[in-house]
């Protein structure tokens, strides 16, 4: 019996703040990932191995949208707030409805505006935010 699976990049929920994130870039248009290992490793001299915790769970999350994307308006305003009033900072949630992956850091805060580029095609702008702490769950899909 097959037992196949589907994603569909449709069914990715993005929520930053209380903004769903639309208008994605084609390709990667988003990226969670811990800024460390969960846990480094030392061998001794005589080949023994233990490890440390390192208690790290900050990391990025990278969103790459269209440049004609409305959301566009709405980070450039969470980048102004935090520039004028050190407002800026939101949760963000992460939601794959054509499987299980959930991943979510509640202080996210930009790390500064993207880069416009501008030509004959329409660009993409990158979003990249620092996040306190970063639960992740990858849990395949249906």
């Amino acid at each position: 019996m097959a037992d196949t699976k589907t994603y569909d990049a449709s069914q990715l929920k993005v929520i930053v703040g209380v903004t769903a994130v639309t208008g994605f870039e084609e390709g990667d248009f988003l990226v969670v990932a811990r800024d460390e290992q969960n846990f480094t490793k030392q061998v001794g001299a005589t080949g023994e191995v233990s490890r440390s915790k390192t208690n790290n769970k900050s990391g990025t999350i990278t969103i790459r949208t269209k440049q004609t994307s409305p959301v566009n308006a709405e980070l450039s305003a969470v980048m102004l707030l935090d520039e004028i009033a050190n407002g800026g900072i939101v949760p963000i949630i992460v939601m794959d409805l054509s499987g299980n992956d959930v991943h979510n850091a509640a202080e996210c805060w930009l790390q500064k505006t993207p880069d416009g580029s501008y030509g004959r095609d329409a660009a993409g702008r990158e979003w990249i935010f620092d996040a306190a702490s970063v639960d992740m769950f990858f849990g395949g899909n249906n």
